[in-house]
């Protein structure tokens, strides 16, 4: 028995040889006689919708490449493709004010929107309209601005086209770009003095000055002073002991009063003469009255205000003032007796000194001033290190110490400078003036840099700070959050002296405020 589905089946297949007969004139056709022009038909109207699509969504994205570089425009600097041109999209408030309504460091920019979205963008605000592109100058002055989160976008020419335009803006002279954070090296400094070596093998000429920035001192080798003291003389002629990191003026008399000779002298230049911190001249002290009667008597006969004793149990120098005895440095004692500063009691110059008990000297200490010992005077005649060859540089190093609030200070002999740093000027990353024996020379690492705070006084806190590139040159900061806005906020600036830093020629002042500043042209008054 049929069921209904096969009554179905048999109808439409009845209807199927109906349409194929009308049709085709063929009721026995397997495939349908339409089915070829409707797949055509459908497969045609998709292709054309899919053309139509294509062409739609091309118009649209050409249209929003060449302003979707708006986007990210709050925290980028615009490179142009063809040309490598440097631009800002900045409010015109912003440029108007100098800066002033710009966004500061912990601020989140906004976003200035693509024409047509309306809404604010942009530091400071502002509609789309209010928007105009100012080149500036190098990436150092954009980085100022935008901050260390600061993005490069490459835009066409063409992409710019039509965009109002304003002042070119920027630190005119400051870096084309500053070093890396992972390339800063502030520590350690070391400051070179290094003769020319004469036909002779004497130190001829004029001893040059190098300054190396992040050169580790084992490269360059030599040994350190330590206790010891180096003699060095000045293009004056006048001489001065280096003791624990001071320059002490030192006489012809005095130094062989200690056993000196001045043929020791090592010849350096004033700039690093002036970069070591002066201490008090290398002299005895000045008595009050020195050659009169002194009151005080010894047991032993008279004796004169100015008379040099010594007391052999403890080793002790002591000499009379007025109102009786006060204790001098080995130093002081042998400079006095040496220089023919001190008469014995019969009024004669005294040639030894004078023993005595240690008891008579508690007996009769001078109630007022009992000790003349000066702290920055050596207590005894230190050793004088010998430079192991004429040429042999000289180098003062400075590094962080433990708590890295300021800087230790320690002296070198010997050992070999990098390339460029030898007295000749030869090849290396310098300073300005670099051939010029009298100009000192600042090496720095290619690529990288240094950051240094100027400690105005031990135990000061730093009252600015310098960003020193590879091209020899400082460039003031004036504060932490323009560190920061540079790119170095977990840097650790070296403390370093004024001595030191005079020494490295100076770039305009890196600010936010500077670098937002305009130079703008006045025409030439008529003739």
């Amino acid at each position: 028995m049929q069921t209904r589905r096969d009554q179905l089946q048999a109808y439409r297949y009845l209807g199927r040889r109906v349409l194929a007969a009308m049709l085709g004139n063929d009721p026995e056709a397997i495939e349908h006689p339409m089915r070829r022009v409707t797949t055509s038909t459908f497969a045609g109207i998709m292709v054309g919708a899919l053309a139509c699509a294509g062409v739609a969504l091309y118009a649209w994205l050409g249209n929003s490449s060449s302003t979707r570089w708006k986007n990210d425009a709050s925290s980028s600097v615009i490179v142009e493709k063809e040309t490598g041109a440097l631009y800002l999209y900045l409010p015109r408030s912003v440029l108007d004010s100098g800066g002033s309504t710009a966004q500061q460091p912990g601020q989140t920019p906004q976003t200035p929107q693509a024409p047509g979205q309306g809404g604010q963008g942009g530091q400071g605000g502002g509609d789309d309209a209010n928007m105009i592109l100012v080149p500036v100058r190098n990436t150092t002055s954009a980085l100022l601005i935008r901050g260390s989160g600061m993005k490069k976008v490459s835009v066409s020419r063409e992409s710019l086209a039509g965009i109002p335009r304003g002042p070119e803006i920027g630190i005119a002279q400051a870096p084309t770009s500053v070093p890396l954070a992972s390339s800063i090296r502030s520590a350690p400094w070391a400051m070179c003095a290094t003769a020319v070596a004469g036909e002779s093998g004497d130190a001829a000429g004029t001893p040059r000055v190098t300054v190396l920035i992040g050169t580790p001192e084992k490269s360059v080798g030599g040994r350190r002073v330590g206790e010891a003291a180096l003699l060095v003389r000045g293009p004056d002629g006048g001489d001065h002991l280096v003791w624990h990191g001071r320059r002490l003026a030192v006489g012809e008399r005095p130094l062989a009063s200690l056993g000196y000779s001045t043929s020791a002298a090592v010849p350096v230049s004033s700039a690093w003469l002036r970069a070591l911190p002066a201490g008090q001249d290398l002299a005895g002290p000045v008595v009050p009255r020195r050659g009169e009667s002194s009151p005080v008597s010894t047991g032993g006969g008279s004796t004169t205000i100015g008379q040099l004793f010594h007391t052999p149990d403890p080793d002790r120098y002591y000499v009379m003032t007025a109102d009786g005895f006060a204790r001098l440095s080995a130093v002081q004692a042998k400079i006095l007796l040496g220089t023919g500063a001190a008469t014995d009691g019969s009024g004669q110059a005294q040639s030894t000194f004078t023993e005595i008990a240690f008891s008579v000297v508690l007996a009769h200490t001078s109630p007022t001033d009992d000790d003349l010992q000066v702290k920055d005077l050596p207590p005894t005649p230190p050793r004088l290190a010998a430079p192991s060859r004429p040429d042999a540089p000289l180098c003062l190093w400075y590094d962080n110490d433990r708590a890295g609030d300021r800087a230790r200070m320690h002296l070198t002999t010997g050992g070999t400078l990098p390339a460029g740093a030898g007295p000749d000027g030869s090849t290396g990353s310098s300073g300005p003036n670099g051939s010029d024996p009298s100009t000192p020379r600042v090496l720095v690492p290619p690529g990288g840099g240094a950051l240094a705070a100027l400690l105005p006084a031990p135990g000061v806190r730093p009252s600015g700070y310098y960003l020193v590139t590879e091209s020899g040159v400082k460039f003031p900061v004036p504060d932490t959050d323009t560190l920061t806005r540079l790119g170095y906020a977990d840097a650790h600036p070296l403390p370093v002296p004024p001595t030191l830093l005079n020494l490295i020629p100076t770039g305009p002042a890196l600010s936010q405020q500077a670098a937002y500043r305009a130079e703008r042209f006045a025409p030439e008054p008529g003739k």
